[in-house]
């Protein structure tokens, strides 16, 4: 059976994505003069215009570069710099990124032709590599999976959530074992229809599509800003069997409001992962499906994505926890600041090894160590029998005061009081000392006095909850949490819009 794309409500066989792509692969390298191992970065989102381009790559033998389309202007143009590419692929839409091409490009073209999935393409740098004598790789081998083992490493850009983006070399042969491992162990099969609702920028998303088609399943994708309806109707109209997602959109999905019957009755696995999930929202999703197996899953791009998963639906599973390592991966947690092994169920940094990444392109950076494991900067417990519960990240904690405060311990307590649909947390400098602040979304428009007696109750509803020191010092409203393509809340974003919000207030 061959599979089939469904690409923002469009479907298509995989096999007319792989013959148009070689007219586009010769207009790629006619105009712009890409060859074997030429850069190619690629900053646009879920659409055909992007299949196409990626398995362009691959037919031409290109070093592709993926960047999140949400990448900030200074971003994007310091990822041009450090990589140099031979030609660029933004969304004609994307007007930040375009304006950054503008800076850098010798010769921009119109690469796409439905008005929708409008790509714009430029060519700028010569390419790093010697461009003589190289063969492509369909000119060694007639299948796209055979391809992958002629290409080079692809690049995947990290958001920066909690730092700045770093480039991440995958190898695809080891992306495409990944895919073809985990979607099995979810027991995808021929007939199948895969939805990831991830950008296809990042490895997570890129795996999802990649080990559909290559299992014989179809596979569903729709650009990141659309609405939760529109995702909502498309499990609906494409009958999707198994979803993968952050777990936000799963919240929206099937949480709070349950799920409508016609999804329920269908969806055989739901899978999330990308960002934290808290027990209260693990178990309603699981309660809203009652015939689908539900697993919180844990990974990183530079782990080569999933590494553990735990299906939480299971009686007497514990869903505060993604479960152990799986995959090929191994590894243990460790005190960050000796190195040293810590005990069942104390908290350290997560460690891994297995399929890893083998450095960033960034080489200046360090993130092993001296035993070759990846210091995935997770902080975790992991009980006696392997079993793996995120506690929140390294670089997120709050020192107040010399305690060490986790962000996501707080976030769950305030998510628990009915007024709030979203929280983020952060830490800021008060004098000499770092105060936990909190920002909240609301669930419902409230006037200025009914909206400060709500922050009071919040205040309320934190001090039974928490430790004193774990108590915001002062609770903002927003209108919405930012966050990464994956659902990560951007903590430094987050930051920066409470500061101009509580500017705005003192200036009124």
């Amino acid at each position: 059976m061959s599979s089939a794309l469904i690409v923002n409500g469009a479907r298509e066989p995989f096999a007319r994505v792989l013959e148009r792509s070689v007219a586009l692969a010769e207009r790629l390298t006619r105009e712009t003069g890409l060859r074997p191992h030429d850069r190619l970065v690629v900053a646009l989102e879920n659409s055909s215009a992007h299949i196409e381009l990626v398995v362009a790559a691959w037919r031409l033998g290109l070093q592709f570069v993926a960047v999140p389309p949400t990448t900030s202007r200074p971003t994007f143009a310091g990822i041009l710099e450090r990589v140099s590419p031979r030609a660029v692929a933004v969304d004609a839409s994307n007007e930040r990124l375009c304006d950054t091409l503008q800076d850098w490009a010798s010769v921009v073209w119109d690469g796409g032709e439905a008005s929708r999935d409008r790509v714009v393409i430029a060519s700028g740098a010569d390419p790093i590599q010697p461009r003589a004598s190289a063969q492509r790789p369909d000119q060694l081998a007639g299948d796209w999976q055979e391809w992958l083992a002629h290409l080079p490493p692809a690049i995947f850009y990290t958001s920066g959530s909690t730092s700045t983006a770093k480039g991440v070399p995958l190898l695809w042969p080891r992306i495409l074992d990944k895919a073809r491992v985990v979607l099995s162990f979810y027991g995808v099969q021929p007939g199948d229809r895969v939805m990831p609702i991830l950008p296809l920028s990042h490895v997570y998303g890129l795996y999802c599509l990649m080990g559909a088609v290559s299992l014989g399943a179809d596979c569903i994708a729709y650009r990141e800003s659309a609405s939760t309806a529109a995702l909502a109707a498309g499990l609906i109209d494409h009958a999707a069997t198994v979803v993968i997602c952050p777990p936000i959109v799963g919240a929206f999905l099937f949480g709070r409001h349950g799920a409508d019957p016609r999804i329920r009755d269908g969806l055989r696995v739901l899978s999330m992962g990308g960002a934290a999930t808290s027990s209260e929202q693990a178990e309603r999703i699981v309660a809203a499906l009652p015939r689908t197996r539900v697993f919180l899953s844990y990974g990183l791009a530079e782990t080569y994505s999933t590494i553990s998963c735990n299906e939480v639906s299971l009686a007497g599973s514990d869903v505060a926890s993604v479960g152990p390592l799986r995959f090929g991966a191994f590894g243990e947690a460790r005190d960050p600041t000796s190195g040293r092994a810590v005990a069942p169920g104390e908290t350290g940094e997560l460690c891994v090894g297995g399929t890893i990444m083998n450095g960033y392109v960034e080489s200046q950076l360090d993130a092993f160590t001296a035993d070759g494991l990846f210091r995935t900067g997770d902080l975790v417990h992991v009980d006696c029998d392997g079993a793996v519960t995120i506690t929140g990240r390294l670089k997120d904690m709050i020192n107040a005061g010399g305690l060490s405060i986790s962000p996501s311990e707080i976030e769950e307590a305030i998510k628990q009081h009915p007024a709030v649909v979203d929280c983020g947390v952060f830490g800021e400098q008060a004098g000499q000392l770092e105060v936990t602040c909190a920002a909240v979304v609301l669930r419902q428009p409230w006037t200025e006095s009914a909206r400060e007696q709500v922050v009071d109750e919040l205040l309320d509803h934190c001090r039974t909850r928490l430790a004193a020191k774990m108590v915001p010092r002062r609770i903002l409203t927003v209108t919405q949490i930012p966050r990464g393509a994956l659902g990560k809340i951007a903590r430094a974003d987050l930051r920066a819009l409470c500061a101009r919000s509580q500017q705005l207030v003192q200036d009124v």
